[in-house]
Parts: C-alpha cells; structure tokens; sequence
C-alpha cells in the first residue's frame, strides 16, 4: 500500500491507533511526516487522539516532538491507554503550555497518572484566561493531593470556564503526605469565580467532607450534575449532603453504592418528597442502597409528593415483590416520572406483573428496565398486556429474565399494534428454536417502523441470512 496516496487524514480529527508493535519505522515515518506533520503544520485540524501508540521510543519521541512544536490550535486533547512516562510528561505539558489560550478540553484516561504527575503536566503558571472547559482524568492513579494541586491549577485563571470535572475511579480516598507534594499544593482553596457544574469523583471511597474542605460549600452552589458512586457519608458530610440537595440548579444526584446511614437517608428523601420546591433535581440515582425495603414508605412518599423527577434508578437494590406493591402505588399517583429502572433485584412475575400493570396506565413514563430479575415464564402475559396499554413507551428492557417460553409469541403479537416502542431488549432468556418463524414475520410488518429487537445471547440457529437496521442478532 502506498502511503502517499493515502487520503487526508481526518482534517478535524487526527486518531493514532497502532496495534500491530512489528510495523516497520519507514511506514510509520511515512504516516507521522507525509500525513500527520503536514496537517499540523497547517493547522487544519483542532482534536487530537493518541490511544494505544507502540512501545517503541521512536514513536513516542516523534509524537512528543510533534506536540511540542506544532500545536498551537488544538481545541481537544484526548490521551488513553498509554503508560505515561516522564518525558511524555513534559510534552503534555509543553503542549499545554502551548495551547492554553484555545485548548477546550483535556482527557487523560487509562494513563496511570500519579501525584507527581498531575503536578509535572499542570505546572502552568500566570496564565490569566483559558477557554479550557472540561479536565477527565478518570481511571488513574491520583490521590486527595493531586486533587488539590489540580484545584490550585484551575483557581490561577482570572475568568474561569471549566464547566466540567472528571476524577472518577482514582485513589483520592489516600491521602500522600510526602512534604514535597504538600508543598507544592499549597494553598488549595478555591476562588469565588469558581464555576463548575458536572463533577464525578464516583469509586474513590472518599469521604464527602474531605471533598468539601477542598471546594468549600461555597465552590458546590453552580453544580447541575454530581455524580457520588461510593462516597462516604458521615457527620459533616450529612449537612453537606442536605444542603446540596437543596441547590437550586443541581438536577442531577448519583448516590450509587453510597450506603446511606438509615436515619439519613430517610431524612434526604422527605427533603426531597415534603418541600419539592426546595430542590429542583430531576435526576435521581439510588441504584445500590440496600436495603432498601425499611425506607419504602418514604420513596413511594417521594414519588407522590413529587412532580420533578423524570428518572429513577433503583437498580440492584434488592427490591422484593412485597416492596414493589408500595412502590407501585407511588408511580400510580406520580405523573412526572419518564424513565425507571429496577434492574438486577429479585422481582418476580407477581412484582413484575404489578409493576407493569401500573405502568401501563402512565402517561410520561417512556423508558422501563426490568433486566435481570426473576420474571420468568408466567410474566409473558404482563408484558403483552403492558404493551397494548401503554401509549408513550419507547423502551423495554426485559433481558436476562429467564423468559423461555413459546409464549413470546403473544409480545411479537401485541408489538405489532404498539405504535411507539422503539428499543425491546430480549436477551439472554433462553428462547427456544421456534420462535424464530414469529421473529421474522415481525421483524418485516415492522420493517417500515424505527423499532430495535435485540435476542441476542439466546442461542437460536437462524438459517436466512437477514439484513435488518432494526435487528440485533448474536
């Protein structure tokens, strides 16, 4: 292949992805200086991507000479999947050095970043405006220090942008005490520009005080969006907790896996159910509490009273079918709610069935995950009951329910006078070889119809070979 002749790489995109570690340096100079560099040199193109590069040092070298001397327009810098070394270090750093004055958004994801790191790559100093919108340094290394150095590197600028901040599957829960980093990460409070509105510091097992002593609670009042998966409550963290909820522009809360203290966490959903007008969050995600049976009264308390949440995740929160009943008479009188998800509990037909019996009758609800309960054979008539009734539903997920009944053949029939349903996941529940037949003939009455049918993972032999846009076979 010549490379010469090769089109123009992605003018608004650059994408280096090399698996194969035996090309040859002559092709990979080739596609570094005939294509790569002469776009650069250009300044065609405003995103780059370096994910996977070879081991090799000629090809780090030439990256990082590439960066370090031409990247002057870059609007997005994406790196992952790399072991960062020191030297590539510096080059991120020279480049971002380089292109503060446009560089929007910066993720370093899957690079085994450090402490040290974080301080060597943002190092910058007296700079007084960036239009830098967005910091991911997810999947690393970093601990509660580099938190603050990051914090300290952000507060420098004069009319602050960044919008949006990603710390999430770190080590902040360590706290490094060496006097040289300390050192280098004082002081680490925040500037009242401070302007931020999605923050995720999910799986790091911090405590959420710590969080705040390092934001302050004045730095939380622009947050829309805050993801806390696995974050720690407990004394000052509980205040903290209360008075984010009472944010006025915060509409999204994830407290996944977060194992609220009880008394706490019945005293967050009246907050949320007894004063809605205090809170504005239309977004609430409470998959992982268990369990959650002893504060059923206050959730179906929270859906009746009310009419601002849009989505509900409990999912894997060990609902049975008994708490399902109260849960369902709070749907019943709610009628906000669009999007509900109670995957991975213990349901059965009987909760199931109730559940998809109430659903049925709303009129906002449009998306339902039931996947990986214990519906069985006998819930088939639910489901085909649900889908005649139900008039605004768009997505079904009933996957991984062990199903495995010819009865399936009564949900492709009430499928087909369902006009909205445009997403029905079914995998993964043992269908038998004759409900291939019935597949097909739905699959082609609703050929016209934006509509998705996933059965894949249930081991059926289909002998045509089909082309559908809206078949997903496995």
């Amino acid at each position: 292949m010549n490379i010469l002749k090769l089109p123009e790489l992605l003018i608004n995109r650059i994408f280096i992805l090399i698996h194969n570690e035996q090309i040859s340096k002559r092709l990979l100079d080739l596609i570094l200086v005939c294509r790569f560099w002469k776009v650069i040199l250009n300044n065609k193109f405003n995103q780059l991507v370096i994910s996977r590069p070879l081991s090799n040092l000629d090809v780090y070298n030439r990256i990082q000479f590439t960066v370090k001397q031409r990247f002057h327009r870059i609007r997005t810098l994406r790196v992952s999947h790399i072991a960062v070394s020191k030297d590539i270090e510096d080059s991120l750093s020279q480049a971002l050095r380089n292109s503060c004055h446009y560089l929007h958004s910066i993720s370093l994801i899957f690079c085994n970043l450090l402490d040290t790191s974080v301080l060597r790559i943002f190092q910058i100093s007296n700079i007084q405006s960036t239009l830098l919108s967005k910091i991911d340094l997810s999947f690393n290394r970093v601990t509660i220090v580099g938190f603050k150095h990051l914090f300290q590197f952000i507060n420098q600028f004069h009319n602050n942008q960044i919008k949006s901040l990603n710390l999430s599957h770190n080590a902040l829960f360590i706290n490094n005490n060496s006097p040289l980093l300390e050192q280098q990460t004082q002081p680490h409070t925040i500037s009242n520009n401070w302007k931020i509105e999605k923050l995720n510091i999910s799986f790091n097992h911090l405590m959420f005080s710590n969080v705040v002593d390092i934001m302050k609670e004045d730095g939380l009042k622009w947050l829309r969006v805050i993801h806390l998966a696995t974050i720690s409550f407990g004394g000052e963290g509980y205040r903290y907790l209360r008075n984010l909820v009472r944010l006025k522009v915060l509409t999204k809360l994830d407290l996944q896996l977060c194992y609220l203290h009880g008394d706490s966490f019945q005293e967050l959903l009246e907050i949320l159910s007894m004063n809605p007008r205090e809170s504005n969050i239309t977004d609430l995600c409470l998959s992982g509490q268990r369990p959650i049976n002893h504060i059923i009264d206050h959730l179906e308390r929270l859906l009746v009273g009310n009419d601002r949440i849009l989505k509900l995740n409990l999912s894997n929160c060990e609902l049975s079918d008994h708490s399902c009943k109260r849960l369902s008479q709070g749907i019943e009188n709610n009628c906000s709610l669009t999007d509900l998800r109670v995957s991975r509990n213990t349901l059965t037909h009987v909760g199931g069935g109730l559940l998809l019996s109430v659903c049925s009758k709303s009129y906002s609800l449009t998306s339902l995950d039931l996947s990986y309960n214990q519906l069985g054979p006998n819930s088939c008539v639910a489901i085909q009951s649900f889908l005649q009734q139900s008039s605004n539903i768009k997505s079904l997920d009933i996957s991984y329910n062990a199903i495995k009944s010819n009865d399936i053949t009564v949900i492709f029939d009430s499928i087909i006078h369902n006009q909205t349903i445009q997403y029905l996941n079914l995998r993964g529940n043992q269908f038998k070889q004759t409900i291939v037949l019935p597949f097909y003939k739905l699959v082609k009455f609703k050929e016209s119809q934006k509509l998705v049918i996933d059965i894949s993972n249930n081991s059926l032999v289909f002998t045509e070979k089909r082309s559908h846009q809206n078949l997903i076979l496995h």
